[in-house]
């Protein structure tokens, strides 16, 4: 049981962390308009944004379903990608603008991470195809 209340906690400090930066972008929303290379930065942030969103859906939706639960694609990164890029076009259009590709950049590192740290996890990794494939050979040899 101490593994789903770490997922709790988890789920509570990306999710107080995600508050946290987020009005932290619109304090200094007047910095940040100021200058190209500050509403750039402030994209960045919005895809850490993202990933903050990402993880406290996760994580809690792991603390409710089970440890073997995984986000897809649509609807958890669907939503917390649409979320965190309307949240940075509260500060600035451009900001919106490079959260996108910030944000799907993080997204590819994050899925590499979980496929190292989790091996045959993915849905669809292939595995399931050659497995299939090779108990229908070994069928077709049996006499």
């Amino acid at each position: 049981m101490p593994l789903m209340s770490s997922h709790g906690a988890s789920a509570a400090l990306a999710a107080s962390l995600s508050v946290l930066l987020f009005a932290t972008l619109q304090m200094f929303k007047s910095s940040i308009v100021e200058s190209r290379p500050m509403t750039i930065m402030g994209g960045l942030a919005s895809s850490w944004l993202f990933v903050l969103l990402l993880t406290t859906v996760s994580n809690a939706e792991m603390s409710l379903f089970g440890s073997s639960f995984q986000c897809k694609i649509f609807p958890e990164v669907a939503f917390c990608f649409i979320v965190a890029v309307m949240l940075a076009a509260q500060v600035h259009g451009v900001c919106a603008t490079t959260c996108a590709p910030f944000s799907l950049l993080a997204l590819y590192y994050l899925t590499n991470i979980s496929a190292k740290t989790y091996p045959g996890n993915l849905v669809g990794d292939g595995r399931e195809k050659a497995t299939r494939h090779a108990k229908k050979k070994n069928a077709d040899k049996a006499p």
